[in-house]
């Protein structure tokens, strides 16, 4: 065996904190981190708290001598403490609690040193289970065949088993528990496999989990601080059929790739909304965007019966224990709705179709598959006269004829009463389920994030956190999701299909900072307000109401009006006095700058000035027919780029403009982003409008040097 220092998921301590990150450590180690860094700070706190007692006993003590010394000196000749005492009663408090500071004062100086002493011995445990991870070590295991992996039995219970597989001329397989290792098969190619206490198996940046597996510390996530944004380029894919339209995306990501590609996809095409293109295929794709028909697959596989009032949807797939992918999907019939499965090695060879359940009055849809490491669960969704009611089964062999027949258990779940379930994506992570749920609302089709530690109860987010795109007629179909590890903890890849403007497939990225970004933006306004660099202009219009121009900001800055009539204030809101197309403007000094905005009020149009140069050169980003509009006008002539999502009352939009890149946020979220080398020089931000109706507050600007 070979030592090494720095493998795999073993951190490296933080320079500035002297932390490394506990929860990528093995669970031992981890556990011995978590008490040794709480026992560290408790000490910290005693000692603080020991030092500060002993601060206030000295002090109590010097006032009690100093009454002491006065009284003494107002008596002639020597006196003692005990007959002053005697003669005057506060004295006689005096000296009792100089006494009793004495004591304090003791006991606070040992109490410091003990704490000081705990703190030493807690910061050497921690350095002691930094090393004890830095110093792991990891096996090294040649391939040359296949190979049934067992933890060796010297091996100290209790400690992280690390191996590094490297295969010798490719294509060798690993199993551990007769589950499939995820390695690189090709030649000459290493994979570090790390094996933690409990059964859990992880990769680089990767966990599994393992048949018999006792989840470590679950994944969670708070799912009514889930946001995404929306969409903003159609992914890349052909379908059979020579279309683009599809819909029942399901996706699986391998890192180190599975029989050559990195990420697979279930999917129906969907051309025109026909229902008799809706037939199961697969595509795969080494980034995530760029979706191809694998070699050797011939779509669909399995095509329409060609029988009317009959058609497939809501595929699937997943990954059995012994390394097979498992397809379902669901053949629609006006005598029920049938579960069809089928199973592959390599992705372009599969078995026949078996029936998973046969159809029956009870009308399900949307089937979903996880290994429980024991068993499978497989999530449906059951068609009812509203709402619609998700079901989950427990299944030992998921691929067996009549599987999903057995009786299912009704799942609760948080959802509005007035959102109707009709499809759903699972994945589990970290011993616990994840969920994007597609829900039919009288306004449209939206998405929900959800998650479950039993899959069986489900916590939604209160909210949508996903906006729908600019159009009234948009909506969401079916979502997959994969999940992600970030710079700021468990994120969600998510693939999903539009409807009512085009069945189009569209990438986008989940994460859980919503309070987050409205407490920055709320803290940048308040920074902006007090003059705190870097921000330049900070104006909440939290000053008496006006018809006679915006005045001076909040931070001082002066508002100039360039076009139209003045501006005003009323109720604390900026606004347009009359419907004249008007602008009114502020100088950042810099081309490259940050500027939002609070659209309080939409009106039917307003905007956020960027990069203004003159009244004929600028961007301009806003609210148009509740709409979020993103021009750039050039010599006097506006250019449309996108009008790409729905904007409400009370959204901030904000404008960061760097060289040729333009971002466009809402929320704080990344709406959109354009590259342009026509109009970078203008350094003036502000606000525009033809609309009295529209209100604007909170406004910020900074240069970005």
């Amino acid at each position: 065996m070979t030592d090494i220092v720095q493998s795999g998921l073993v951190p490296l301590l933080d320079e500035q904190t002297g932390r490394f990150p506990d929860e990528f450590a093995p669970p031992s180690v981890a556990a011995d981190a978590v008490a040794a860094r709480d026992a560290a700070e408790a000490a910290g706190r005693a000692q603080e708290a020991a030092e500060a007692a002993e601060n206030n006993a000295a002090e109590h003590e010097r006032e009690a001598g100093q009454i002491v010394e006065d009284a003494t000196a107002t008596i002639p000749g020597l006196i003692s403490e005990q007959v002053v005492a005697q003669i005057d009663p506060k004295v006689a408090a005096a000296t009792q609690a100089k006494t009793d500071a004495e004591t304090a004062r003791d006991a606070a100086q040992t109490a410091r040193d003990d704490a000081l002493q705990a703190k030493a011995q807690a910061v050497a445990a921690r350095v002691d289970t930094i090393a004890a991870l830095a110093a792991t070590e990891v096996d090294q295991i040649t391939l040359t065949g296949n190979l049934a992996l067992t933890i060796p039995e010297g091996h100290p219970a209790g400690q992280v088993y690390r191996c590094a597989i490297t295969q010798t001329t490719g294509g060798h397989t690993v199993t551990y528990d007769d589950m499939p290792l995820i390695i690189d098969t090709d030649p000459g190619a290493s994979t570090l496999v790390e094996f933690w206490p409990g059964g859990k198996v992880t990769y680089p940046g990767v966990a599994v989990g393992t048949p018999g597996a006792t989840p470590g510390p679950r994944a969670s996530v708070d799912p009514s601080e889930a946001v995404a944004p929306i969409g903003q380029t159609p992914a890349s894919i052909t379908t059979y059929t020579g279309g683009n339209e599809v819909v029942h995306p399901s996706v699986i990501h391998f890192p180190n790739g599975w029989n050559g590609y990195r990420y697979w996809m279930a999917y129906t095409p969907l051309d025109g909304g026909d229902s008799q293109y809706e037939n199961p295929c697969l595509a795969v794709s080494d980034d995530g965007d760029t979706w191809v028909t694998p070699a050797g697959l011939t779509n669909p596989l399995d095509p329409n019966p060609g029988i009317p009032n009959y058609y497939n949807s809501d595929t699937n797939i997943s990954m059995l224990p012994d390394g097979r992918m498992l397809l379902l999907w669901r053949l629609y019939s006006p005598a029920g709705r049938t579960i069809f499965g089928s199973t592959s090695r390599d992705g372009i060879t599969w078995t026949p179709k078996v029936v998973l359940r046969e159809p029956d009055t009870n009308k399900v849809l949307a089937p979903c598959v996880q290994w429980t490491g024991d068993d499978y669960l497989v999530w449906t969704v059951e068609d009812r006269p509203t709402p619609n009611v998700l079901q989950v089964r427990r299944v030992a062999d998921v691929t067996a004829p009549g599987s999903m027949s057995v009786a299912a258990t009704v799942c609760t779940h948080n959802l509005p009463a007035t959102a109707d379930l009709w499809h759903m994506d699972v994945v589990r992570h970290g011993g616990t389920y994840f969920a994007v749920a597609q829900v039919v609302e009288s306004a449209g089709w939206y998405f929900y994030f959800g998650q479950s530690y039993d899959g069986i109860a489900w916590t939604f987010g209160r909210s949508r956190f996903m906006r729908k795109g600019a159009s009234a007629a948009s909506s969401y179909y079916k979502a997959a999701i994969q999940p992600v590890a970030s710079s700021t903890g468990l994120e969600f890849d998510m693939w999903y299909s539009t409807a009512g403007v085009g069945y189009r497939l569209y990438r986008t990225r989940i994460d859980f900072g919503r309070t987050r970004r409205i407490r920055d933006r709320l803290g940048d306004v308040a920074a902006a307000c007090n003059g705190l660099a870097p921000w330049i202009v900070g104006d909440t219009f939290n000053r008496a109401d006006t018809t006679a121009g915006l005045g001076t900001a909040t931070s001082g800055a002066i508002w100039s009006r360039v076009m139209g009539t003045d501006w005003g204030i009323a109720s604390g809101k900026a606004y347009q006095t009359t419907a004249t197309n008007s602008r009114t403007i502020l100088d950042t000094g810099s081309g490259n700058h940050f500027v939002e905005a609070e659209f309080s009020t939409l009106g039917s149009s307003g905007y956020l000035i960027a990069r203004y140069a003159d009244a004929n050169n600028l961007w301009r980003v806003g609210n148009s027919g509740n709409g979020l509009v993103v021009q750039k006008i050039v010599a006097g002539t506006a250019t449309s780029l996108a009008n790409i999502i729905r904007v409400e009352p009370g959204d901030s939009i904000a404008v960061e403009a760097v060289g040729a890149s333009v971002m466009v946020y809402l929320n704080r979220v990344l709406a959109y982003r354009a590259t342009d080398t026509e109009l970078t020089a203008g350094t003036k931000v502000g606000l525009a409008t033809n609309d009295i109706a529209a209100r604007w507050g909170n406004f910020v600007a900074r240069a970005i040097w």
